[in-house]
C-alpha cells in the first residue's frame, strides 16, 4: 500500500527538482575513490555489501559482464579490503573463465576458438584485479597466493607462479607456498636460474 504513494512522491520531487535522479551504475564507476568517498562518507562499507549481493545474483544469472562492473565498485568503495579483490578476481578467472571452457551446448561447440577467447580474457581480467588489489595490501598473503594459482592454474606462466608464491610465503602464507614456488620455477624450463630463487 505504502510503495505507489512513495514512488508517485518521489516521481513528483524530481520532477519539481526538489530530489535528484539516482547515480547510475556507469557514473558511479568512472568515479574515483575520492568522488565515492565523498558522495557516502560512513555507509561506503554498506554500500559495498549490498553491492556485492547484486554481483551475486548477476553470478547466479550468469551475467560476466555485470559481475565485474559491480565488483569494480565494491573495490573501489573498500579497496583495503582485500575480501573485495579476491573475490571479484575468483569470479572472472574462475568462474567465468570456468563457463566459458566447460559449458558446452550445441551453439558453442562450433566457436572453440571464441569460448578460448573468452577463458583466456577472463583470466587475464582475474590477473589484473589481483595485481590492483596488490596495490593497496602489498602485504596481503592471500592475494599473492591466488595471484600465485591464477598463474600457476589459469595462464600456465609458471615463473610468474613462482615468484607469487614466494611473496605469499614472504608474507605470512603458509610454509606450503614455499614448496608451491619451487615447484613452479621446476616447472618453469625457459629459465631454470628461477628454481635458485626459492
Amino acid at each position: 500500500v505504502k510503495l505507489p504513494l512513495e514512488q508517485r512522491v518521489t516521481r513528483d520531487l524530481r520532477t519539481a527538482r526538489l530530489i535528484d535522479e539516482p547515480v547510475s551504475v556507469g557514473a558511479v564507476e568512472s568515479m574515483g575513490q575520492s568522488g565515492l568517498a565523498a558522495i557516502l562518507g560512513g555507509v561506503r562499507g554498506l554500500v559495498a555489501s549490498m553491492l556485492q549481493l547484486r554481483a551475486y545474483t548477476e553470478f547466479k544469472r550468469v551475467n560476466w559482464a555485470q559481475v565485474d562492473s559491480l565488483y569494480r565498485i565494491v573495490t573501489r568503495l573498500q579497496p583495503r579490503n582485500a575480501t573485495y579483490w579476491d573475490e571479484a578476481a575468483w569470479h572472472m578467472a574462475y568462474t567465468a573463465a570456468g563457463f566459458y571452457l566447460y559449458n558446452r551446448d550445441k551453439s558453442q561447440d562450433r566457436n572453440n576458438e571464441i569460448r578460448g577467447q573468452l577463458y583466456h580474457e577472463h583470466v587475464q581480467r582475474g590477473v589484473k584485479i589481483l595485481l590492483e588489489g596488490l596495490k593497496f595490501s602489498p602485504n596481503d598473503p592471500r592475494l599473492w597466493e591466488r595471484l600465485a594459482d591464477a598463474y600457476f592454474r589459469r595462464s600456465h606462466e609458471m615463473e610468474k607462479a613462482g615468484d607469487a608464491y614466494l611473496e605469499a610465503s614472504k608474507h605470512g602464507a603458509p610454509i606450503i607456498t614455499l614448496h608451491m614456488a619451487a615447484y613452479a620455477y621446476a616447472q618453469a624450463p625457459q629459465n631454470p636460474a628461477a628454481y635458485r630463487k626459492a
